[in-house]
């Protein structure tokens, strides 16, 4: 698991407000790091997701919120919900309705991708065996497996 310093007073108000006990560091799961085909947006997305990871409401945030405690547009939080679902990493229960959608960590993603997380740290030893292309294929070939 990567640790991500995160301490921003704004956000910091935001948070506490909904979250109990706000932390000053996000975590990201390597199955998710590792992954190149994802955008910058979905990481910090999938951050603050994986802050509900143990509610079993899920996180009922609207687009609105969650692009002013991420930093990006509307339109931004809505292409990167469709990333991180498409790639298994979120469920989302109540699709069609906004004010009932809730947004869960898939708790498969981990048993999806752990082939390729294993031979992407296997490369990273390598510097000569590193390859981006190489690592975007794997994972894609993971999803893959999965439809």
């Amino acid at each position: 698991m990567v640790l991500l310093y995160w301490k921003s007073n704004s956000m910091d108000k935001i948070m506490q407000k909904y979250i109990v006990n706000c932390p000053d560091f996000l975590t990201m799961p390597k199955e998710i790091y590792f992954n190149l085909n994802l955008p910058d947006g979905a990481f910090k997305l999938f951050s603050v997701f994986n802050l509900y990871q143990n509610s079993e409401s899920g996180c009922y945030a609207s687009n609105f919120y969650l692009s002013k405690v991420v930093g990006m547009d509307e339109r931004s939080i809505t292409r990167n919900i469709s990333i991180l679902e498409k790639w298994f990493y979120i469920k989302i229960e109540n699709k069609k309705s906004p004010t009932k959608r809730r947004i869960f960590i898939n708790s498969k993603y981990k048993e999806i991708y752990d082939k390729p997380v294993k031979e992407v740290w296997e490369m990273r030893k390598s510097v000569e065996k590193f390859n981006s292309k190489k690592i975007k294929e794997i994972f894609i070939n993971a999803r893959e497996n999965i439809l």
